[in-house]
C-alpha cells in the first residue's frame, strides 16, 4: 500500500482534469450566449427597420391619396358606402313579402328542395317553376301559408311521358314561363346537350294547365350555348304589328357565353325568336332567331337572372349583384313590337334590400314579374352549398316576395 503522501498528487491530478474540463464548457456556452445575443440584436434592428419603413410608407401615401385610409381598412367599405349612402332609400327595392315554399303548399308532395327560378301572373294568380322540379305551382295572391288553394301542377319528380329530350341530371332545367293565354304556357329549359350534334340549346315545352305531365309541343332554340349552365335565364314575349308571336329568351351570362367571358358585366343579350316548321332536326319545329338585342351598358350586371316587360316599361334582374334594371323599350304606336327597330332607354338601377351591414341579403333572386307600376313580385333560388355562399343568404333563399319599387 503506497503512503498517503505518494497518493494525494494523484487525487490532485483528478480535479486539475474536472477544472479544466468545466472550464472549457464555460467558454462553450459563452460563446453561445455571445452568439444569440448578437442575433437578437440583429432581430431586433431589422424589425425596427421593418416598421419605420412601412410607418413612413404609410403616411406618404396617405399624404398624397386622402381616401386611401377607406381602402386600407376594408375594400368592401367602399361598395357599402356606395350602396348605403345618403340616397339608399331612393335606390333600393323595399321589401313587403317574405315567403319560403316550404311553408306555403299544404301538400308538398314530398319536395324538399324549392329552387325557384322565374314566376309569372295569370288573372291574379302567381305561376312559379323551379329548375329541380317538372311541376308548376300555383301560389294565391294573399301569400296564405300551408295553403290547399297553394297547389303544385303534376309530379315534382316525374318528367313528361311523351319528352324528347331528359336533362341528364333528371332535373327539370326549367328557367323561364311565359303565358300564351289563361292556361297555356311555354316552359323554357335553360340549355340541353342536343347529343347527335354535340351542341347545347334551350327546348321550350308547349304545356296546358293542369296537364303538366303531357307536353303538347316541344322545339328547340336555334340559339347555341357553350354548356348547359349559361343558357336562357329569363324571358318574355311580344306580338308584332302582322300578329307573330316574338318569344324573347335572355342569356344569362354576358355576350350569352359561360367562363370569364360571360362574367364582363354589361354585356346582356336578349335573342328575339320565332316559331317555324322544319325538317333539320327531331322535332320538327325550332325557334329561329331574328336578331339579337343589346341590354344598355347601364345594365352593369355580372348575370342576368330574370327579365319582365309590362307594356313598354321592362325590367332585368341580377342574382349576383342583387341589383334591378328598369327601362323602357321601344313600341310602334299601337303597342306592336318591331324588333329590327326596336331600342332601349338608359334606364336606371335599384338594388334589392341591404342587411345593417349594408351586406347582400337577397343573394339568389332569379325570377321577377311586374305586379302594377310599383311592386314586383320575385322567387328566389336555393342558396349555393358547400361555402359557395355566405350564411346570410340562407335567410330569404327557396322564397317568394313582393317589393315596392321607389
Amino acid at each position: 500500500m503506497l503512503p498517503y503522501v505518494d497518493y494525494l498528487p494523484t487525487i490532485t491530478e483528478a480535479e486539475n482534469e474536472n477544472e479544466l474540463r468545466q472550464q472549457d464548457n464555460s467558454c462553450v456556452r459563452q460563446k453561445r450566449i455571445n452568439k444569440n445575443n448578437a442575433l437578437l440584436i440583429i432581430s431586433i434592428i431589422c424589425l425596427s427597420g421593418l416598421l419605420s419603413g412601412m410607418i413612413i410608407y404609410r403616411n406618404k401615401i396617405l399624404a398624397n391619396e386622402p381616401n386611401t385610409m377607406m381602402y386600407l381598412k376594408s375594400s368592401s367599405k367602399k361598395r357599402n358606402q356606395e350602396s348605403c349612402g345618403d340616397d339608399y332609400s331612393k335606390k333600393t327595392l323595399k321589401s313587403l313579402v317574405d315567403l319560403p315554399f316550404a311553408a306555403t303548399f299544404a301538400d308538398t308532395k314530398g319536395e324538399k328542395k324549392w329552387e325557384a327560378s322565374e314566376v309569372t301572373i295569370v288573372n291574379g294568380s302567381y305561376y312559379v317553376i323551379h329548375d329541380n322540379s317538372w311541376a308548376v305551382s300555383k301560389i294565391d295572391p294573399h301569400f296564405l301559408m300551408n295553403s290547399e288553394k297553394n297547389i303544385q301542377y303534376g309530379d315534382p319528380v316525374i318528367a313528361p311521358t311523351n319528352l324528347q329530350y331528359q336533362a341528364e341530371d333528371l332535373d327539370s332545367s326549367f328557367e323561364a314561363i311565359v303565358e300564351i293565354d289563361q292556361d297555356t304556357f311555354y316552359l323554357i329549359r335553360e340549355s340541353i346537350h342536343h347529343k347527335e350534334e354535340d351542341v347545347y340549346r334551350a327546348v321550350i315545352l308547349k304545356v296546358k294547365l293542369p296537364n303538366v305531365d303531357h307536353i303538347l309541343q316541344e322545339c328547340p332554340s336555334e340559339k347555341t350555348f357553350d354548356g348547359t349552365s349559361k343558357g336562357f335565364e329569363g324571358a318574355a314575349s311580344l306580338i308584332g304589328a302582322d300578329g307573330t308571336f316574338f318569344l324573347l329568351g335572355m342569356c344569362e351570362g354576358n355576350y350569352c357565353s359561360e367562363g370569364d367571358r360571360g362574367k364582363k358585366p354589361g354585356h346582356g343579350q336578349i335573342i328575339v325568336m320565332s316559331l317555324e316548321e322544319t325538317d333539320q332536326n327531331d322535332y320538327g319545329c325550332q325557334w329561329k332567331t331574328v336578331t339579337t338585342l343589346h341590354l344598355p351598358h347601364n345594365a352593369y350586371f355580372t348575370d342576368y337572372s330574370s327579365l319582365t316587360i309590362q307594356e313598354n316599361r321592362i325590367a332585368v334582374s341580377s342574382q349576383e349583384d342583387s341589383k334591378l334594371w328598369i327601362g323602357k323599350i321601344s313600341l310602334d304606336n299601337h303597342g306592336y313590337f318591331d324588333p329590327f327597330s326596336t331600342a332601349f332607354t338608359p334606364g336606371h338601377v335599384l338594388q334589392f334590400p341591404r342587411d345593417t351591414n349594408c351586406e347582400i341579403i337577397y343573394c339568389n333572386i332569379e325570377g321577377i314579374h311586374w305586379v302594377s307600376d310599383e311592386i314586383l313580385v320575385a322567387v328566389s333560388d336555393k342558396m349555393k352549398s358547400k361555402g359557395k355562399q355566405h350564411y346570410r343568404c340562407l335567410e330569404k333563399d327557396q322564397s317568394i316576395h313582393l317589393f315596392v319599387v321607389p
